[in-house]
């Protein structure tokens, strides 16, 4: 947060309740996991239900379907067996995992010591694009009106990966006007 341009600090300073770490942390963290993310999550399950009862399921060209009309099993009891089938299984196969398969055996590493930490410390990965960026770009920072801009974080952390996302939004629309194809493709 600090590397946004202008109002990082302040934008710190409004989200932790003062310095970091500090002591309005954990109650507004408490705040957001309790009441203010579940809220969200609610809001976008109703928008979803409601886009999916107003637009209907997409579904494959086929005999007998239109952009009407949707065919296939219905929700209950047929969709509802098989979903709840695949649960099942999901939940077996989670559960043999659970009891046979080992993770981390201890036998072969020993017992924990402190001293002997991995080096090779390397981030998940959905990250490594990210990291890869910011481990790579260049030490760069602007410095005007009291002001520092640190680029080394700004551009590969929040530019390149707008950049690409934004790119994969857009793609759609670009594909669409490069190939003018305005028919439905549900």
């Amino acid at each position: 947060m600090l590397s946004v341009p202008l109002v990082g600090t302040y934008l710190a300073f409004f989200i932790f309740g003062g310095n970091f770490p500090g002591t309005a942390v954990i109650p507004r963290f408490f705040i957001l996991h309790v009441l203010i993310v579940p809220a969200l999550i609610v809001g976008l399950v109703g928008a979803h239900l409601f886009l999916l009862v107003r637009q209907k399921h997409t579904q494959f060209p086929g005999e007998g379907r239109t952009e009407r009309n949707v065919v296939g099993s219905p929700m209950f009891p047929v969709f509802m067996a098989k979903t709840t089938g695949f649960m099942l299984i999901v939940a077996g196969v989670t559960a043999l995992l659970g009891a046979f398969a080992q993770i981390n055996p201890i036998w072969q590493f020993g017992p924990y010591e402190a001293a002997r930490i991995s080096y090779a410390v390397q981030p998940d990965w959905y990250m490594a694009f990210l990291d890869g960026a910011l481990r790579i770009f260049p030490s760069w920072s602007f410095h005007s009106f009291g002001y520092t801009i640190p680029f080394e974080v700004t551009i590969p952390a929040v530019v390149f990966p707008g950049l690409l996302f934004g790119l994969a939004y857009a793609w759609p629309a670009i594909e669409r006007r490069v190939t003018h194809d305005n028919a439905l493709h549900n």
